[in-house]
């Protein structure tokens, strides 16, 4: 089998093509930009939209993106239209016969290429970083004959399509507790089940809102310490501290009013309304931030995740940000939030929800272990057919 090595400079389209769209106003081009490849496809537009010259890209050339070089970025140019196709600068343009499309997409958002991609990158950081398209001509590639390319796409195709399967299932799983509240109780705010209506201030044994500044300042952290959560670490459900957020065993002594307990629910006060997490056992102790609030669940009237869900339903959030003080960014305290009002159904009822989502977030765990499984796999099949060995 022939297997060579080329630099990446052999396979760049020799002659660079340009069109000024707005030159043809009323024509209609399909555009391949970078925020086009983020969402997933390509855009048609009019030439009269487009604010500068573009790429005349071919069918089956491939796309590698210099800007934010971190992010792995390659694209094969299929049309989905009879219009001209047209590409961001940003792009590199790879156009040869000496290579399977799919294969040299592989090849460039694969680990062992992008550690050579990102010794090209100059720039301050950030979005001014660019990889130099000088540079990454010299990086060679393993460049089989074509039926080998073929092959080897082919494999790595079915691996990737079985790892998108497994991010999906994951994406679906996230949008089962919504569905599962929404079936069981309905509208926890609009209560058009007729549950007993209670406010928040009676069914919690404790409101509190985080220390204010005058009691905790930047200063005050430290890295490695014990963690702080606001509502930037309140992501997804999740509390997602980070390192240098954190404060001294000494300063977390003074403040131990905010430190939060096993089932507290703890939710952004600032800015984006419907943040809201509950504190697990890995989180125990953390320390609620001053632009976060936390609540403290009677449990024999309401548990964490009723709470927790209704407060980070499409409902309670605008009742929050309808009730919420401020213009620039809006505020909560605690009386607000104690006199926000919900049906609240048979504790019982409100138990089986709890069990559905710990059911749900075990079957989350193994699907979260096996497309690890796979990404690992993946990344060897990358290894094994870019040496020969596939």
């Amino acid at each position: 089998m022939s297997r060579v090595a080329v630099p990446l400079g052999e396979l760049m389209q020799a002659k660079k093509r340009s069109v000024d769209p707005r030159k043809h106003p009323d024509e209609e081009f399909e555009l391949f930009s970078i925020p086009a490849f983020d969402a997933g496809a390509s855009e048609t537009v009019c030439g009269s939209d487009v604010g500068s010259s573009k790429q005349v890209l071919e069918r089956h050339d491939v796309l590698l993106s210099k800007i934010v070089p971190h992010i792995r970025r390659s694209w094969v140019v299929e049309p989905s239209s009879e219009c001209r196709m047209i590409g961001s600068s940003e792009w590199i343009v790879f156009r040869s016969d000496r290579f399977e499309p799919k294969y040299l997409r592989h090849v460039l958002i694969s680990d062992h290429f992008h550690q050579a991609f990102m010794q090209t990158v100059a720039g301050v950081g950030g979005s001014l970083l660019r990889a130099r398209p000088t540079h990454v001509a010299e990086i060679e590639i393993p460049l089989p004959q074509i039926e080998e390319q073929r092959r080897i796409a082919a494999v790595l195709d079915a691996a990737e399509a079985l790892r998108a399967k497994r991010r999906q299932a994951l994406a679906k799983l996230d949008e089962l507790p919504r569905a599962v509240f929404h079936e069981m109780f309905g509208d926890p705010v609009r209560n058009e089940r007729g549950w007993p209506l209670h406010t928040l201030r009676d069914v919690c044994l404790k409101i509190q809102i985080g220390p204010f500044g005058s009691l905790l300042h930047k200063s005050d952290y430290v890295e490695g310490g014990i963690p702080l959560v606001n509502p930037m670490h309140i992501v997804g459900g999740t509390i997602q501290p980070h390192r240098e957020q954190t404060i001294s065993l000494q300063k977390y002594a003074q403040l131990k009013v905010y430190c939060m307990e096993v089932g507290d629910v703890v939710m952004g006060r600032r800015g984006e309304m419907g943040r809201v997490a509950i504190v697990s056992e890995c989180e125990a102790g953390f320390l609620c931030g001053s632009g976060s609030l936390y609540m403290r669940p009677d449990p024999g009237s309401v548990t964490s995740p009723y709470m927790a869900a209704a407060l980070s339903s499409a409902r309670g959030r605008r009742h929050l940000e309808n009730s919420a003080q401020g213009v620039t960014m809006l505020n909560l305290n605690s009386e607000i939030v104690g006199g926000f009002e919900l049906g609240l159904p048979p504790i019982e009822l409100q138990r089986e929800f709890s069990a559905a989502l710990m059911a749900k977030g075990e079957l989350k765990a193994r699907l979260h272990d096996h497309a690890t499984a796979l990404d690992t796999l993946f990344a060897s099949l990358q290894q094994r057919a870019f040496r020969g060995e596939l």
